[in-house]
């Protein structure tokens, strides 16, 4: 069954500023051939461990009136028994494109700093397998 109240959002908003060296999302395309999919399952038991590391992660993008892109645009919970699943999308045309996403993502990273990074890792002790891309 989907969860249709998640404290996750559904959709990351494609935002047109960021500080400087930061390329926040283009215009996501979803029309295109591909998308990169990521999967997160996690312990219900532990998932509201796992939603706190995702939203404290999304005010750490918070810059001023808008958000730095992490390469994570779009996300989808669904809940199956002792298992809650979180997909992430992210369209993409060229092989390419994946190798502009890591840029950004490691740019991203950089800004955001090590503290907000290990922040977001702490969510991570409710991952099950499968856990994959």
């Amino acid at each position: 069954m989907i969860s249709i109240v998640a404290l996750l959002p559904l959709l990351l908003v494609i935002l047109a500023v960021a500080p400087p060296g930061v390329r926040t999302h283009r215009f996501l395309d979803w029309s295109v051939p591909n998308r990169w999919v990521h999967f997160d399952n996690t312990d219900s038991s532990k998932t509201r461990t796992f939603e706190r590391a995702r939203i404290e992660w999304l005010g750490a993008l918070r810059q001023g009136d808008s958000l730095l892109a992490d390469g994570r645009p779009v996300l989808w919970h669904a809940r199956s028994g002792g298992t809650e699943t979180f997909l992430t999308f992210y369209p993409f045309t060229r092989w390419a494109d994946l190798d502009d996403r890591s840029e950004m993502v490691r740019r991203t990273n950089a800004v955001v700093g090590p503290a907000a990074l290990e922040r977001y890792d702490a969510g991570d002790v409710a991952l099950v397998a499968p856990h994959f891309t």
